[in-house]
């Protein structure tokens, strides 16, 4: 995620990182688990974490491929121009039971008017 999904992005890395996120979600259920107790065991705290890091890791990454402008901490390399017109909206991420669905949302404008960030 640091390498391929950090602020500046491109759609071979998001690719890159969606198809190692897979792969992952793939080995997960493997996972070792040496710690054999019964009472707090961290090995399947872990376990249980990872999967659910996983998952979101997966919903991230589909967001960011999906998004294909520059808006607020994603900069896409490929796409760097923000587009208000066909971008003002959510882009969300639910479990349908077949793996991560995406869908949109209508932005709310309240007081402040959305920008350009200029820095």
């Amino acid at each position: 995620m640091n390498r391929y999904v950090a602020v500046y992005r491109d759609e071979q890395g998001l690719a890159t990182a969606h198809e190692i996120v897979r792969r992952l979600k793939e080995e997960a259920p493997n996972a070792a688990i040496d710690d054999k107790g019964t009472v707090f065991n961290q090995d399947v705290l872990a376990a249980i974490e990872l999967g659910y890091m996983l998952d979101v890791a997966e919903a991230i990454v589909m967001a960011a491929q999906e998004r294909r402008e520059s808006r607020g901490a994603q900069f896409r390399t490929d796409f760097p121009e923000r587009n208000d017109e066909d971008w003002l909206h959510h882009i969300t991420v639910s479990q349908n039971g077949d793996g991560p669905a995406l869908g949109t949302a209508p932005v709310t404008i309240t007081k402040w008017q959305p920008q350009a960030r200029t820095y």
